[in-house]
């Protein structure tokens, strides 16, 4: 299902370096991604969706760039 690859990849990807990392830690993002699919016709239109959901979820704290989010973007959408 989606949903299990989208945990597993950001869980995977842990992009605030939470430790230790529960498996519901970024759910509230994931959920956001989840929709976020569903509305964006490529990679690069997601990626900035990610982008936007964790900077709006952990602000400063989120220090990924936008081409890293373009990667995991292309990956959830492979």
């Amino acid at each position: 299902m989606m949903s299990e690859k989208i945990i597993e990849m950001i869980n995977e990807w842990n992009p605030i370096d939470i430790y230790p990392l529960l498996e519901e830690e970024y759910e509230d993002e994931v959920n956001q991604i989840k929709e976020a699919c569903g509305h964006s016709q490529t990679s690069e239109q997601l990626g900035e969706m990610i982008h936007h959901i964790f900077t709006q979820s952990f602000g400063q704290e989120f220090t990924k760039s936008r081409e890293e989010c373009n990667r995991m973007a292309r990956k959830i959408k492979t």
